[in-house]
């Protein structure tokens, strides 16, 4: 009973912590998504609603592949003592990504429903644009963003996939990393797999995109 109650109290952390990590960026993206009409908009929207198409599994093979002692970000953490592979860090770096788009979506709604003239009434009258942000897009999209974080919230206590291939077992740090490191042929073979699948959603997505700037 001890164990299960252990076991809820991580996941409950886990969950508050990666909501709390993306709360900021994901706020900031989804009003520069809102706001923004150039080009790189689609692009950028695609990238970021990569986690939701794909394989929860995929996106633990990528972020494994990265973040391994030996990988291209990993390397670096490793070389600053933040380990993150088989630590609780790598929990929530794995739930802060996978939840990372539903927090973006609904925000990014919340603000595109603010009048834009009421922002440029607010910088005629002197406000800055952190000022107009912060004074009257946040309050006015309060309700889409805080619907945004229980998403979140949500997807990061229900989040499997990623988070096993990421995190693994605690007591796997004791161990040899050849034992639970997925060995070089096996990464590449299901990066491939994983690259095969991001082209595939990148063009889902695009032609959603694509279907909703026409319409």
């Amino acid at each position: 009973m001890t164990g299960d109650l252990g076991i809820v109290a991580f996941t409950l952390f886990a969950a508050t912590v990666s909501t709390a990590v993306i709360a900021i960026p994901g706020i900031a993206a989804a009003y520069w998504l809102a706001r923004h009409r150039g080009h790189t908009r689609g692009l950028v929207e695609t990238l970021l609603a990569l986690p939701l198409v794909l394989p929860p599994t995929a996106v633990g093979l990528m972020l494994l592949y990265l973040l391994r002692p030996r990988g291209v970000v990993g390397r670096f953490l490793e070389s600053v003592a933040f380990p993150v592979v088989f630590t609780w860090r790598g929990v929530v770096i794995a739930t802060a990504v996978m939840s990372f788009p539903l927090l973006v979506r609904s925000a990014r709604t919340a603000f595109e429903e603010v009048d834009p003239r009421l922002l440029d009434v607010a910088r005629t009258l002197g406000a800055s644009r952190v000022s107009a942000f912060t004074r009257v897009a946040l309050p006015l999209a309060r309700r889409g963003i805080v619907a945004g974080l229980l998403l979140s919230f949500s997807r990061a206590l229900g989040e499997f996939g990623a988070t096993i291939l990421v995190a693994g077992k605690s007591r796997a740090r004791r161990r040899p990393w050849r034992r639970h490191l997925p060995r070089t042929q096996s990464v590449r073979r299901g990066c491939m797999r994983s690259s095969r699948d991001v082209t595939l959603a990148s063009s889902r997505v695009g032609d959603e995109l694509s279907d909703r700037q026409a319409g």
